[in-house]
């Protein structure tokens, strides 16, 4: 940012000795000038905002207490104990896709250990899941704590958002369409600090997701090592699946047939059931296939390796035989009430963006 910062003023100093050689200096190199150098420092003065004080992560969910579904937390806790890990701190089923962990609290005190450890579980993605092929996931997860992977994704993401919201405030050329041009916006388009931001910003998100992949692969193998690689594997091509029929079928086909039909879902669960009885096996073979093929691989900026080199990596490691093959809905009290209430947080927020919509395109058309 500091390079950023005196390429602009350097910029914008010569420019101002170029032009005081000039009989008639335009006004609008003199404000294009300006704009540069003093854009450019508050734009850093807005990096470095977002870098110690970065968007708090919504997470729309129900947060378990630990007092309640204890049969889950001995889990979280049993895996802890085998990794060697501190235990977390929060559960949040949640109506999003996905597992995963992270640590909620300020900057200073996650890049040191601190914070709040949270898991974060999206009821979806636990469809057809084992309570081994879930304690496998979780092994993984937990494995982003023991290798303090979190606290540097905390610095990461922190960093990632200074850097972002900077090259979004400083001057450069225009995104807009409708922004007239002219000696200003030329001035604009040239600065030197956009462009050098503009670079930094490709390479460290290149650089940051290519550690990021490494070690997603570390905590795959802790997680292989403790569960097995078929286990482990499982687990995550289920995950995978569930993730592609909650997001393509259910949220892009089902949800806004609902809709239409002034119905809701109600139960997340029996919603991804519904789903999977309609579709064939070749149905889900097919998603499967499409997961693993060797096209999808990972570019330079995903932060986890493609899943296809996952399972193949999975697959040589040595299997151990499973010893709870139960649902995972059996590590939950009232798995029934826990996905009615999750529904209701979904429909709650599909009612809410729904809402935005209309009012946004009633106001397009007033």
């Amino acid at each position: 940012m500091g390079l950023a910062l005196f390429a602009a003023i350097d910029f914008t100093f010569y420019g101002f000795l170029l032009i005081s050689n000039l009989e008639r200096v335009p006004i609008a190199i003199l404000v294009g000038l300006a704009v540069v150098a003093i854009g450019t420092g508050i734009a850093i003065i807005i990096g470095f905002y977002y870098l110690f004080f970065p968007p708090k992560r919504k997470t729309i969910g129900i947060i378990i207490p630990d007092n309640e579904q204890k049969k889950l937390w001995e889990l979280t806790k049993l895996i802890a104990a085998e990794i060697k890990a501190k235990p977390i701190n929060k559960i949040i089923i949640t109506p999003d896709s996905g597992i995963g962990v992270y640590l909620e609290g300020n900057l200073f005190s996650t890049i040191f250990g601190g914070g709040k450890r949270v898991l974060e579980i999206g009821l979806s993605s636990l469809y057809g899941l084992t309570i081994d092929e879930l304690k496998a996931i979780l092994a993984h997860e937990y494995g982003h704590f023991s290798n303090r992977d979190t606290s540097w994704s905390s610095y990461t993401y922190s960093m990632g958002n200074s850097l972002i919201n900077t090259l979004r405030s400083t001057p450069g050329p225009s995104q807009d369409e409708k922004s007239e041009g002219g000696l200003v916006r030329f001035i604009m388009t040239l600065n030197p600090a956009y462009w050098l931001l503009f670079l930094y910003v490709m390479l460290y998100f290149k650089i940051t997701n290519g550690f990021s992949r490494i070690r997603e692969v570390v905590a795959d193998i802790m997680a292989m090592r403790m569960y097995g690689g078929r286990t482990f594997g499982n687990g995550l091509l289920k995950v995978a699946t569930n993730d592609v029929v909650f997001n393509e079928i259910i949220q892009s086909e089902w949800v806004p047939k609902l809709l239409k039909e002034e119905k809701i879902i109600s139960n997340f669960s029996k919603s991804m059931e519904v789903i999977f009885g309609g579709l064939e096996k070749k149905d889900i073979d097919n998603i499967q296939n499409s997961l693993l093929s060797k096209s999808q691989v990972h570019g330079n900026y995903d932060s986890h390796p493609a899943l296809k080199i996952r399972i193949d990596y999975a697959n040589k490691f040595e299997d151990i035989t499973e010893r709870d093959i139960n649902p995972v809905g059996q590590l939950f009290d009232d798995w029934d009430e826990i996905n009615k209430k999750v529904a209701e947080l979904y429909n709650l927020r599909l009612m809410y963006i729904l809402q935005m919509h209309n009012a946004q395109s009633k106001k397009e058309e007033a």
